[in-house]
């Protein structure tokens, strides 16, 4: 089976993550790692059921570099406050 590639991160077989396993890794409740999904910081996949999937590669790229799960949303304009400029 070919590797599944979302957002550039590997999803394919034996890279998924709950929610829960994200939360872990991280320190921080299920409900953060659903926000961060819902922000753009983190990529994920749905399961048929609506479940959320993570790729293991992206999360232990992040838990390297703490600093890049900063928020990617298209909206946000050049100063990084949802368009507003100075």
């Amino acid at each position: 089976m070919p590797n599944v590639r979302v957002d550039g991160w590997d999803f394919g077989p034996g890279q998924l993550l709950s929610p829960g396993e994200v939360a872990d890794m991280f320190r921080v409740g299920p409900a953060t790692v659903a926000r961060w999904a819902d922000e753009g910081r983190l990529s994920c996949v749905r399961t048929l059921g609506g479940i959320r999937r993570f790729s293991r590669e992206q999360i232990e790229h992040f838990m390297n570099n703490p600093d890049s799960l900063a928020p990617t949303a298209p909206h946000a304009g050049p100063s990084g406050l949802d368009g507003e400029t100075s």
